[in-house]
């Protein structure tokens, strides 16, 4: 999938239901490819932290990943250790799109852990 992505346009089918929902709610569709680029320069070069400084994150965290997600499980482990008291969260069957594709099993995970951190 990371090589897809590489190689990919912002009009092609593997990005079709992001897009859509990007579309239908934004208040500027037409940049799409805009956000497209960005999004992908932010993948393959972004972030860098090391694991020290995300040591020092001291807001509640919560990661959520598909279990298909592009970062695989040893990498969402290796950035949520680090963090004191950060959770990960693994979607069955989810892919890197599991919040929009799954609300159903996303929101559940996110308001509890909003209620808990009230």
């Amino acid at each position: 999938m990371v090589k897809e992505f590489k190689d990919a346009k912002a009009d092609g089918a593997m990005f079709w239901p992001i897009r859509f929902l990007y579309e239908k709610s934004s208040p500027t569709p037409e940049k799409w490819p805009e956000l497209f680029e960005q999004e992908r320069t932010m993948v393959f070069s972004q972030p860098q932290w090391s694991l020290e400084q995300l040591a020092t994150i001291r807001a509640p965290v919560l990661l959520i990943n598909g279990e298909h997600d592009l970062v695989l499980l040893p990498y969402a482990t290796e950035t949520k250790n680090p963090i004191p008291g950060a959770r990960l969260e693994i979607i069955p069957g989810g892919t890197h799109e599991v919040p929009p594709a799954d609300p159903d099993a996303v929101n559940p995970i996110v308001l509890s852990f909003l209620e808990q951190e009230r």
